[in-house]
Order: structure tokens, then C-alpha cells, then sequence
């Protein structure tokens, strides 16, 4: 997969939690672990779609199966 360069700024105090992060998580570098973040967050989108079909879904009425044209 390609990667792409973004840089980001941050307050002190967040550059060493981020660094901090990345000791302690086994993460190899800070990149590695914003780029966990970003996933983590795609996923949670993902999930929340699902589970907002799936809840569609329970309502529907049941029927059988075939759609109206």
C-alpha cells in the first residue's frame, strides 16, 4: 500500500504522551501509532453503520422476500 507524508503539530504535552504511547505499546514509531489511531477510528465508524443496519434491519417486516417493482 502507498503511504503518504502528513505532518501534524501538537502541544508539548500531547507529543509526549504520543511518545509515551509508543514505548509503552510496542509501536514503532509515532507515525505507527497515529496511523493505529486512524484505523481504530475507521473501524469504529464501520461498526457503527453496521450495527445501525442491523437495528433497520430487526424492523423491517418480514415478508416474502420479493420486492415490488
Amino acid at each position: 500500500m502507498k503511504t503518504v507524508t502528513r505532518n501534524i503539530s501538537l502541544a508539548e504535552d500531547l507529543a509526549r504522551f504520543a511518545e509515551r504511547e509508543v514505548e509503552e505499546g510496542g509501536y514503532g514509531s509515532v507515525s505507527a501509532y497515529f496511523a493505529e489511531l486512524v484505523r481504530q477510528r475507521r473501524q469504529a465508524q464501520v461498526d457503527a453503520a453496521l450495527a445501525l443496519l442491523k437495528e433497520g434491519m430487526s424492523k423491517a417486516p418480514s415478508g416474502s422476500g420479493q420486492i415490488e417493482a
